[in-house]
């Protein structure tokens, strides 16, 4: 196990640069989850005295590192060493009941061994979280996106270093440098596409807008970059709202990449279906004299109860049980007066995201309608018949879609089908079989309960008899 120079380590993180090809592994060792860069062309292990001279310290019998640096709270980002003969590893103490470091054998016996790909080993210590395996391509440097938060439950949450950050960022444009002879690469490439796409015609085109502008701050210029799938471009006009997201970034350098999503009111699925019946009604023999693709559907629209509360569960992460089941109460309400208390209480609620959630439903003027059935326009006993939920459709329309394949199969082979010959037909069957073998047993016992009685009392009757001729013959 470890050497007595080196630490006891608990979960180790291990990094380590080996060039371009290297690759980052998440992989189970010793029964402990390791994150390991190793070359894809390793080099024959040293001997152990080698090792030791080098001033290379043992975590196992086959890892090796330079350096050991224990860790509080997972970082945002790992750095690499520049020399690829510097291996650091990252390790967290693991303490037991008695605030007394563990052993590498003990970490070993209470995390479990054995394990398979099915079947992976599961770590004690880390609450039962299978081993898992990674690949991550590894240049000169390497941003850890794929930390299990489950990990790190029983740490503090990390900051943001953007110092690190920007060192990597100059990393990066030294290496376009050398590369492209630009430490602009992204920019350089994207423009050299833009330039064949000018001979595209405009709604082909996927890159739309190329310009550089002076910076506010006088360091440099700005580049703007702007691209869109032809078909969204065709609506971004026609668009309600947008969402402009500031945090997606996937592109390395010093770009920063905004994410826009549009929002269309035709492509909303209840304003669809309005304007789909709107175009079907007859004022004549519907009664319904309705302009609006939101008024009509609230005379034909039931949403489904297990979609709502499955739609406020995260909820229940941010607010006490009581609040909970305020907020889903609206469900039961029947008069104005506690409808108008539910609409105070989430307006008025302290947690932004009650606030958030209350503000993107009650501006749809179909919604509540549709969930509170005193202020829906369907009739209140063909709201009542109607089925609150949708898990009946949802059920049978894989289990329809299972059969048909079964018919199609048999339609090919020329085979019939015996509908009453599925698993669940001879579980039904062997019930029903049981329950009537059960019924014939108890009648037959009756039967012959009855019939031990009649038995019981011929004898009785034969015998009184027979004491009554002994009786007559005394007296005469």
């Amino acid at each position: 196990m470890a050497s007595s120079s080196s630490p006891d380590p608990g979960l180790i993180t291990l990094l380590e640069h080996a060039g371009e090809d290297a690759i980052i592994e998440f992989r189970e060792k010793a029964s402990l989850p390791l994150l390991v860069a190793r070359p894809t062309a390793e080099s024959k292990c040293e001997k152990k005295a080698q090792r030791v001279a080098a001033g290379l310290i043992e975590i196992t019998r086959q890892l090796w590192v330079n350096t050991v640096i224990p860790i509080t709270e997972p970082y945002e980002n790992w750095l690499i060493s520049p020399d690829p003969d510097q291996i650091t590893a990252y390790y967290e103490p693991y303490l037991d009941s008695d605030v007394n470091q563990m052993s590498m054998s003990a970490i070993i016996k209470d995390a479990g061994t054995g394990g398979s790909c099915k079947n992976p080993t599961k770590v004690a210590f880390l609450g039962d979280i299978p081993c898992q395996k990674i690949a991550q391509d590894c240049d000169d440097m390497f941003t850890c996106t794929e930390v299990e938060d489950d990990l790190w439950q029983r740490v503090k949450h990390h900051e943001y270093d953007f110092s690190e950050f920007r060192k990597m960022h100059k990393r990066l444009q030294g290496l376009n440098r050398e590369e492209s002879r630009s430490p602009f690469a992204i920019a350089a490439a994207c423009y050299a596409q833009y330039c064949e796409e000018l001979k595209l015609l405009l709604e082909e085109r996927y890159i739309h807008y190329i310009c550089t502008v002076p910076s506010e701050d006088g360091d440099g210029d700005v580049e703007i970059i702007v691209t869109m799938k032809p078909r969204l471009a065709k609506l971004i006009h026609d668009a309600c709202s947008t969402l402009h997201d500031t945090t997606y970034k996937w592109i390395w350098g010093k770009h920063n990449e905004w994410e826009v999503v549009i929002w269309m009111k035709h492509a909303n699925a209840v304003l669809g279906l309005g304007d789909a019946v709107m175009q079907l009604n007859d004022p004549a023999i519907s009664g319904f004299n309705i302009r609006e693709a939101a008024d009509i559907v609230i005379n034909i629209l039931k949403t489904c109860s297990i979609h709502f509360k499955r739609n406020i569960q995260p909820l229940a992460l941010v607010v006490s049980q009581v609040d909970y089941d305020k907020i889903s109460s609206v469900l039961d309400i029947t008069m104005s007066e506690k409808l108008n208390e539910w609409h105070h209480f989430c307006s008025n609620h302290p947690e932004k995201k009650v606030h958030n959630w209350y503000n993107n439903n009650v501006v749809h003027k179909w919604y509540l309608p549709s969930l509170v059935g005193f202020l829906s326009k369907i009739p209140p006993h063909d709201w009542q018949t109607i089925m609150g939920d949708t898990n009946l459709n949802e059920s049978l329309h894989p289990a329809t879609n299972h059969f048909t394949d079964k018919l199609d199969i048999a339609d090919e082979n020329g085979l019939s089908v015996q509908v009453h010959n599925t698993k669940q037909e001879w579980n039904s069957n062997n019930v029903t079989h049981a329950n009537a073998q059960m019924k014939k047993n108890h009648q037959k016992n009756a039967a012959q309960t009855a019939l031990s009685n009649i038995s019981a009392q011929i004898k009785t009757l034969e015998a009184e008899k027979k004491q009554l001729k002994k009786t007559e013959n005394v007296h005469e």
